[in-house]
């Protein structure tokens, strides 16, 4: 494409041409164990208990 100087090409934001025209795929935001953990949660009793299993969990893993 030879370049005119007097009629430049349009951004795609003025009405031109898009660069990029498949749009960018998204990243999974939550895998299977995380999933499994957010649904598991809300239904145990000890929830907001600081000595409910997930604290426990939660703590040994962070403590090795």
């Amino acid at each position: 494409m030879k370049k005119n100087p007097e009629n430049p090409p349009l951004l795609a934001i003025e009405g031109g041409k898009p660069t990029i025209e498949t749009p960018v795929p998204q990243p999974e935001r939550w895998g299977n164990p995380e999933r499994e953990l957010l649904t598991e949660m809300p239904e145990q009793k000890s929830l907001f208990y600081w000595n409910g299993p997930h604290c426990w969990n939660a703590s040994a893993r962070t403590t090795r």
